[in-house]
């Protein structure tokens, strides 16, 4: 199975400027048009499985742009559909019937406090913690995705 590349990195590239805290996932809630493209790009070149740009993204780093927790919900959903948008859009261009996935796409608990945090081991975090972190609240909206696609540094 090929994955899709470095989002962040293509985005940049295409002219997008992150200016808060979550990273890729902001073209979710800014650029939502460029990240399709980014997708599509990722399908042309072979990928199977397209993550959904949530990888920054956590209720704490939503809340603090002043989302609730509904809004929060949408923009993880929001994540997958333009991973399915732009499949399909892949798919009506050039015919390809081949198997897609979408994984909703979870980061290393550092990576949602930005900063870097996810390289290093501050500030840590008891397993159990990192558990409860995850399951209590980033599954919601990634659901709508085929796999979850857990990333880790």
């Amino acid at each position: 199975m090929i994955l899709d590349g470095g989002l962040g990195v293509e985005l940049t590239q295409r002219g997008f400027v992150c200016s808060t805290a979550v990273w890729s996932g902001e073209a979710i809630l800014t650029r939502p048009e460029l990240l399709v493209d980014v997708h599509r790009a990722y399908l042309a070149a072979g990928a199977q499985t397209i993550a959904s740009a949530t990888y920054q993204l956590s209720h704490s780093a939503l809340r603090a742009l002043g989302h609730d927790d509904a809004a929060i919900d949408e923009v993880f959903g929001r994540g997958v559909a333009l991973a399915r948008e732009a499949i399909a859009a892949h798919r009506a261009a050039t015919g390809s019937a081949v198997k897609y996935l979408v994984a909703g796409s979870l980061g290393p608990y550092g990576a949602t406090l930005a900063g870097g945090s996810e390289y290093s081991s501050t500030p840590y975090l008891e397993p159990h913690g990192l558990y409860a972190f995850h399951l209590a609240a980033e599954f919601d909206g990634l659901e709508a995705g085929d796999v979850i696609g857990i990333n880790c540094t």
